[in-house]
């Protein structure tokens, strides 16, 4: 009888470890733009209009037209106009060939991409409902440590095999605002962690911490700069007896 029992607890356990990921939510306010004070979205950031006839890595060069100078080793951040007239804040970073130095801090990019049909990637593989993105990143941001890393941001790319193509504006548009309700639901937790409140009942002051932990990032166009390959190795003469 207590074999029974012993296995019954193991049972317990061992599926209490592996229980299946849920979608998460929160309440939210309309007394707080949560966007101004957590997404730090400036009027002094240049405001663009997203070509989408072209590949992601090619706003970057757009951007550079636009501010008249080149970008390089920094984090750039842009403003962009949805469909509803909904500003959002977005970033590129500059690699140069002249300038560039590998990072030595870890960091971890977490990958969506969309091609010309609309449909998704999330980390490499197919995401069949869009409306999971949000709880989708908010687990992957959980996913090695208990608390994200600072250094931890989201990266969104498209790209193109003919001229022709273009990029469904609904789509990218839809994604951005679930990764952007993602981050929400990461700070509701860092919230709770850190001021034992949640979210809506932060003050702004409390809100602008949560942003000094996990600074607010959504990168287009992913790594601009390819390093070069390894010189040719030198041919060993081969030694005759």
């Amino acid at each position: 009888m207590k074999l029974h029992y012993l296995f019954f607890y193991i049972l317990i356990i061992c599926y209490g470890c592996n229980s299946p990921q849920i979608n998460r939510s929160i309440d939210t306010d309309n007394v707080l733009d949560y966007k101004d004070v957590l997404f730090k979205i400036q009027d002094s950031l240049p405001l663009i209009d997203l070509k989408f006839s072209q590949s992601s890595r090619e706003v970057k060069h757009q951007l550079e037209k636009k501010i008249n100078q080149r970008i390089c080793l920094s984090d750039f951040y842009f403003r962009i106009t949805d469909n509803n007239q909904l500003i959002h804040k977005l970033c590129v970073t500059g690699y140069c060939p002249e300038n560039y130095i590998p990072c030595t801090y870890p960091k971890a990019i977490i990958e969506i991409v969309i091609n010309r049909k609309g449909m998704y990637l999330f980390e490499r593989e197919t995401l069949e409902d869009i409306e999971k993105l949000d709880s989708l990143i908010f687990f992957e941001f959980f996913q090695k440590y208990n608390q994200p890393l600072r250094t931890t941001f989201v990266q969104v790319d498209w790209s193109f095999n003919k001229a022709v193509e273009t990029l469904p504006k609904g789509a990218f548009y839809k994604a951005l605002n679930k990764i952007e309700n993602g981050y929400l639901l990461v700070y509701d937790s860092l919230s709770r962690k850190s001021f034992n409140k949640q979210l809506h009942n932060l003050n702004i002051n409390e809100l602008d911490s949560l942003q000094s932990i996990l600074p607010f990032k959504i990168n287009v166009g992913g790594i601009y700069y390819s390093i070069p390959p390894p010189p040719p190795q030198k041919a060993t003469k081969l030694k005759t007896s």
